[in-house]
C-alpha cells in the first residue's frame, strides 16, 4: 500500500475561493467550494512528483521490494537479539524499532503483530543454529566423534552463557516457548528435532567408525539426554552467572568434561 501524505496550506478562510502556497511538489493552489470541500491543484510539478486526489493527499514512490526485504531483516535482527537477551516479554515494539532505526508505525508494514514476529524469530534463530551445526558437523567429516566434542564445547562456553544475544535460541527461548502457546511451541520443538537427529547421526557415525553397535532407537535417546544436558547446564549456568561466577564456570565445566566421555 503506498503512504499518503497531507499537504497543509495556509488558507484565508475570509475568502474561501483560492490562495497560492507551495508545496515539496512545486507551485500549487488551493480552491475552496460552497461547503468548505477542499480542492487541490498543483502546477509546476516535479518530475517525480505523484499528482494528489481530489482530498488533498499525494501519494509517495513505493520503496523497493529490496528495500522492504532489508528493513523486515532489521526488525528481525533487533528483535532477535533483544528476544534472546531479555526474552519475548522483555522487549516491546517502541524499544526494538529504535533499536532498528525505524518508527513504530513500520512495524505493522512486516508484522501483523508481536507474536507474528517472536515466531519469526524462533523460526529464523534455529534456522541459523541448524545450519552452524552444519557447518561444525562438516569440519569434522573424518571423525563423527570429533565433530560431537566439537558441538558439545562451542555450545557450552562461558561466551555463549555472557552473550545469549548472539547464542542459540534452545537455551535463550525455552521458557518463553512454553508460555507463548502452541505455535511457539510448534518453533521450538522443529529447533530441537534438528538437533536431535543431527547429534544422532553423529552418535550412529561415531559408532560405524569404532565398530560399535548402536541401534537408531538408542541414538536417538543418547541424543536426546545430551543436548538436554547442554541446554540445562546452559540455563543454570546464566541464572547464577552474577551470583556465583565460579559456581557458574564449573556447572559449564562439569558438564562439558561429563558429555565428552567416550
Amino acid at each position: 500500500m503506498l503512504s499518503r501524505v497531507i499537504i497543509r496550506c495556509q488558507v484565508d478562510r475570509a475568502t474561501l475561493r483560492e490562495l497560492p502556497c507551495t508545496t515539496q511538489a512545486g507551485r500549487a493552489t488551493v480552491l475552496f467550494d460552497d461547503q468548505y470541500h477542499r480542492r487541490f491543484q498543483c502546477r509546476s510539478v516535479r518530475s517525480d512528483y505523484r499528482a494528489p486526489d481530489e482530498r488533498g493527499t499525494h501519494e509517495m514512490p513505493r520503496i523497493s521490494q529490496q528495500q522492504k526485504e532489508i528493513n523486515r531483516e532489521r526488525i528481525v535482527t533487533a528483535a532477535s537479539q533483544g528476544f534472546r537477551a531479555r526474552g519475548l516479554d522483555g522487549v516491546g515494539i517502541d524499544e526494538l524499532m529504535k533499536t532498528a532505526g525505524m518508527t513504530h508505525g513500520g512495524f505493522y508494514n512486516h508484522f501483523s503483530s508481536k507474536e507474528d514476529l517472536a515466531l519469526e524469530v524462533l523460526h529464523q534463530g534455529f534456522t541459523d543454529s541448524l545450519a552452524d551445526l552444519a557447518g561444525i558437523v562438516e569440519a569434522h567429516g573424518r571423525s563423527a566423534r570429533a565433530g560431537l566434542q566439537a558441538i558439545i564445547n562451542r555450545y557450552l562456553t562461558t561466551y555463549h552463557r555472557d552473550h545469549p544475544e548472539h547464542g542459540c535460541a534452545s537455551a535463550a527461548l525455552a521458557a518463553d516457548a512454553a508460555r507463548h502457546g502452541v505455535k511457539a511451541q510448534t518453533e521450538y520443538q522443529r529447533g530441537l528435532a534438528g538437533y536431535i537427529a543431527a547429534i544422532s547421526d553423529l552418535l550412529l557415525g561415531a559408532a560405524n567408525q569404532t565398530k560399535t553397535k548402536l541401534d537408531p532407537a538408542r541414538a536417538r535417546e543418547q541424543a536426546i539426554a545430551i543436548f538436554s544436558q547442554m541446554v540445562g547446564a546452559q540455563v543454570i549456568s546464566r541464572a547464577i552467572a552474577h551470583a556465583d561466577p565460579k559456581l557458574s564456570n564449573e556447572v559449564l565445566a562439569a558438564n562439558r568434561r561429563h558429555l565428552r566421555r567416550p
